[in-house]
């Protein structure tokens, strides 16, 4: 270590290069210090004279405790970022920018703790976070290199911290957002620059700490000069734009959602699957059986794929069976208790560290018995240690994206490629919008699917092309007729075609001279006997045959009139040709004196 310190003398290596030496290519061996090319790592380590009987080491993990060796990783390293992030980061370029720079490791430091709830992918968010800022610092290298250092990975992100420099800051946050920019205008990603306009802040809220612990009072101004011109001059030059481009990219995006019958056959194909499911070999059909009632659930319960993956054996073991609260089951109907009958539930990590349910249907129970068996994970190489329910080798996971994914592959769907957590999601918010369900009904399909309403209205729920064109349609046509005061106090729902055309039609007839369809003569006839109907109770009569038969309606005929329309009269409203056949049968149904008289047949 000391001669890598004096950056001059020899190394001893396992095996001497054929080409040009490198040293950030070699490291020692965790176990027995021999410097060995970090390529060969993995396979020094089987045969490693330190290494203990059964001790088995991804290649990652394995260099990022070579890199800690060697002093190549900064103490400021907590033992958690190297162990969930060095271990996983791509040995490149970028990933030893990221491990070597201070204040870049102390933003992974932060970003681990900031998502210290969220076991199972911390590490991944914390290593792109880190691998981002990287790529940020070899583009300032490469646009500012500093007089100061001739060596340009001496060149630290502590050193571009400063005024002098915003402009270059401005220029590379773009030009990490488009390796090949040419205009503003074709960022290929532009969310990074806002996800390195938060973490540039950050860094220069720790330059700030660091320059007080050390009473470096230049530094410190330095810091709080970049924050007052990034407040200043970084919404301008960065966020108002790549806002305005996220916005017209989302309008380009396929907003689809999936066809009815995609999610129909896909459920029947899963079901199928499930029949045929062995569950009596291990190690083989393991991953198979996890994959398909992962699909299942994701289908079911409309769950996240990242919620459904990380499900845990605790939460297993603590579901919900049988029935409970017989308080509430008496008051249940028959299908409810079936339902009580043949589902579980368990609570699960959502979203923010929220508990939302995952239901388990009966013909998934056997499969989740399978998955958690003690025997069946270890036959199936899976790590005592593995806390999860859908686990792989080791301490990974089977991935629910790749499941549902591979279901809808083998489904011979139209359109597979909706056939996502987040399209399904959206798919049942949008069709709760055909259903009038009261707002403790709406607030448990929230609880359900794990958001709130302002989640849930801006993005998720679409507007479905069903109602757009029939109930909104009515509402724009009364305007376009000017007749929106003839309906006051009534909702979409109540407004119905006749209403809507029926003063049209009368005055004219599109389809004059030709032959009315059944529906046309099943309307006219209606209209007539509900337009007879008042005439005649109010002694108008528009019929003159009628008028001067002096066939006039009884007092019994009058009053069962006013009992079938009751609601009418009451609205002074006219009724449609369907409330008149209504009340026809309605009459004749009860032997009424309406359907006894012959002007009714």
């Amino acid at each position: 270590m000391k001669t890598i310190k004096r950056g001059r003398g020899e190394i001893l290596l396992e095996r001497r290069p054929t080409k040009d030496f490198n040293l950030s290519n070699y490291g020692p061996c965790p176990y027995c210090l021999l410097w060995v090319a970090k390529a060969l790592l993995k396979k020094h380590h089987k045969s490693c004279v330190g290494r203990d009987t059964g001790q088995n080491e991804t290649i990652g993990t394995l260099v990022t405790h070579s890199d800690s060796i060697s002093g190549r990783i900064q103490p400021i390293a907590s033992e958690r970022l190297i162990k969930e992030t060095f271990s996983i980061m791509n040995k490149d370029e970028i990933g030893k920018v990221a491990q070597s720079d201070t204040f870049i490791i102390q933003l992974g430091n932060q970003w681990m703790e900031k998502n210290i709830g969220n076991k199972l992918k911390r590490g991944v968010y914390t290593s792109q976070i880190m691998r981002l800022c990287g790529r940020f610092l070899l583009n300032m290298r490469k646009l500012k290199p500093l007089k100061d250092h001739a060596d340009l990975e001496k060149d630290a992100m502590w050193d571009y911290l400063k005024p002098m420099h915003f402009e270059y800051l401005v220029q590379a946050a773009l030009l990490t957002c488009s390796p090949k920019l040419d205009k503003e205008e074709n960022l290929s990603a532009p969310s990074n620059a806002l996800k390195l306009g938060h973490d540039l802040k950050r860094m220069c809220n720790g330059k700030i700490g660091l320059a007080i612990i050390h009473d470096d009072k230049k530094s410190r101004e330095q810091a709080a000069d970049v924050l007052q011109l990034m407040q200043v001059y970084w919404v301008t030059r960065i966020t108002k734009a790549v806002r305005v481009m996220l916005v017209a990219r989302r309008d380009d995006v396929d907003k689809r959602l999936p066809d009815p019958e995609d999610i129909r056959d896909i459920n029947r194909s899963l079901n199928a699957k499930i029949e045929a499911l062995d569950l009596q070999h291990g190690r083989s059909n393991y991953r198979h059986v996890a994959q398909v009632l992962q699909a299942k659930l994701v289908l079911y319960n409309r769950r996240r794929s990242e919620e459904l993956q990380a499900i845990t054996l605790r939460d297993y073991s603590r579901r919900s069976r049988g029935v409970a609260g017989k308080l509430l089951v008496r008051n249940c109907t028959a299908f409810e208790k079936k339902l009580l009958e043949n589902q579980e539930v368990m609570s699960i990590r959502g979203k923010h560290g929220r508990r939302v349910p995952v239901l388990i249907p009966k013909e998934v129970q056997p499969g989740l018995a399978y998955l958690t068996d003690t025997g069946v994970r270890t036959a199936a190489g899976i790590g005592e240690s593995n806390p999860y329910l859908f686990a792989s080798k080791k301490e990974s996971i089977v991935w629910a994206y790749d499941s549902l994914n591979k279901a809808g592959e083998e489904a011979s769907l139209k359109a597979p490629e909706l056939i996502t957590s987040t399209n399904l999601r959206k798919y049942m918010a949008t069709m709760t919008q055909v259903l009038d369900l009261k707002s403790n009904e709406f607030e448990w399909v929230l609880n359900h699917l794990g958001h709130t309403m302002d989640v849930h209205k801006l993005h998720y729920r679409a507007t479905s092309d069903i109602l757009e064109r029939t109930q909104n349609a009515k509402l724009l046509m009364l305007q376009y007729q000017g007749r929106i005061g003839e309906f006051q106090n009534q909702s979409l729902e109540e407004i119905q075609f006749e209403d809507v055309v029926q003063e049209d039609t009368e005055e004219t007839d599109p389809d004059e001279g030709q032959v009315d369809t059944e529906e046309d003569s099943y309307l006219e006839e209606a209209l007539d006997e509900s337009q007879t109907f008042f005439s005649e109770l109010e002694g108008k009569s528009r019929n003159p045959k009628a008028s001067e038969t002096g066939n006039n309606w009884s007092a019994d005929e009058e009053e069962e009139i006013k009992a079938l329309f009751k609601k009418f009269f009451d609205l002074k409203k006219r009724p449609t040709p369907a409330d008149c056949l209504k009340a026809k049968k309605r009459s004749k149904r009860e032997n009424g004196f309406i359907m006894k008289e012959r002007r009714m047949y």
